[in-house]
């Protein structure tokens, strides 16, 4: 049933690296019945996942973030707040549902910090710091200045009411402003690998952006993932690269020793 349920899967088009979160899933389940005494042995079992070639998600450039920016014009019921939502990502890396979740309690312009997951929400379940760089800086102090005095949330919701309430979420608007960019392809989490990378560019070390992200490996995730980076950078740092024995600071090679070398 598990072999024919994976085969219909693939054969109606869907991808291979879904088909296999649906058998992971459906092995934790299993796992649990076992563990419980349901059953005696995982159905699962010899059960491989199907090898899956991830795509390389394309780097949302400067440029292109600006037009998106341009685009939110578009939204003409929630526009201001759409832009204000997408620097924010921008700017700190927070995933989606956790910008929304952001109240001004957690904005410290004295440290400088904005604390990320303070709900117990965030994705490994504990709250985060992400250090004011100067476009966030500046971004939080405009957004004070034009806070809604009746709510305590960064992005309150335009239907709330009497009851203060989060925005629950801005994928229609992003939609809509994503189209006139010419940007279909884009989703709230390029955001999120836009800040990464930028930071990677902007010569920033790993751990520090792993933190910034709320990842806790160190940073190797951040050089995996989100440090693919522009041609324009690579070209940058090649530019920077130079074989001077001031640079190197060991004895150099002479001409005669390199020679010999190649020859061996």
């Amino acid at each position: 049933m598990i072999i024919g349920f994976i085969k219909s899967r693939l054969e109606v088009g869907l991808k291979r690296r879904t088909v296999n979160i649906d058998v992971i899933v459906l092995r934790s389940v299993l796992k649990e019945a076992m563990d419980e005494g349901l059953i005696i042995r995982l159905p699962t079992e010899g059960i491989k996942l199907k090898k899956e070639n991830a795509p390389v998600r394309r780097l949302l450039t400067p440029a292109e973030f600006g037009e998106l920016c341009k685009s939110t014009a578009a939204c003409r019921r929630n526009s201001v707040q759409l832009l204000d939502y997408l620097r924010l990502l921008a700017y700190t890396g927070a995933r989606r549902d956790e910008a929304l979740a952001l109240k001004w309690e957690d904005v410290n312009f004295e440290r400088k910090f904005l604390r990320i997951g303070a709900d117990g929400l965030s994705k490994n379940g504990k709250a985060r710091h992400v250090d004011f760089n100067a476009q966030l800086e500046a971004h939080l102090k405009d957004m004070i200045a034009r806070r809604v005095p009746d709510s305590q949330w960064l992005f309150p919701s335009p239907q709330r009411g009497k009851t203060d309430r989060p925005t629950k979420t801005f994928r229609e608007s992003l939609l809509v402003a994503r189209e006139k960019a010419k940007l279909n392809w884009t989703v709230f989490h390029d955001l999120r690998h836009f800040f990464a990378s930028m930071a990677v560019m902007s010569g920033i070390d790993f751990k520090t952006i792993a933190e910034w992200l709320g990842h806790q490996d160190g940073g190797m995730l951040v050089g995996k993932v989100y440090g693919h980076l522009l041609p324009e950078h690579r070209q940058r740092m090649a530019e920077r690269l130079v074989f001077s024995p001031t640079v190197i600071r060991f004895p150099a090679l002479t001409p005669a020793a390199f020679a010999s070398v190649t020859k061996q």
